[in-house]
């Protein structure tokens, strides 16, 4: 039988101690490799096995579980902000179970994404027309 995902054993271990919310479709807990202190990290309790195969109910309460949480953190962590990130099949990505990460932000911190470079406006317009011709295919199809 193949070993189960870090995430999923996680997501059934009932009452673990490190648990910061858990409802019937999500599991959240400190990240293993944080960011910034309060770093949390959001699963749901199916492995699914990345944000592309998520039903959007599914999406949605994620989402709005995350928001919650990233308040509560910015709140009692004094931090002025967060980020809410989802990895897709990334580059350096471990565990292939679709996850949030609730990550609070200062200025100034590791993951200052605030003046990257500007970009070509003629590159923006072919990115624009290429997903908009994507999605038309998509509709169409």
């Amino acid at each position: 039988m193949p070993q189960r995902c870090l995430f999923c054993r996680l997501a059934d271990q009932e009452g673990a101690a490190n648990r910061v919310y858990e409802d019937e479709h999500v599991v959240a807990f400190p990240a293993l490799h944080p960011l910034n202190p309060g770093h949390l990290v959001l699963i749901p309790r199916a492995h699914i096995r990345n944000a592309y195969a998520l039903n959007k109910d599914l999406a949605g309460h994620m989402i709005a579980v995350g928001a919650r949480l990233a308040a509560l953190v910015a709140r009692e962590f004094g931090y002025p902000g967060t980020s809410l990130a989802i990895n897709n099949e990334a580059p350096g990505q471990r565990i292939f179970h679709a996850h949030l990460h609730i990550i609070p932000r200062r200025p100034g911190d590791r993951l200052d994404l605030s003046s990257p470079p500007e970009a070509d406006r003629n590159e923006l317009a072919e990115v624009a027309r290429r997903l908009r011709q994507a999605l038309a295919a998509e509709r169409a199809g």
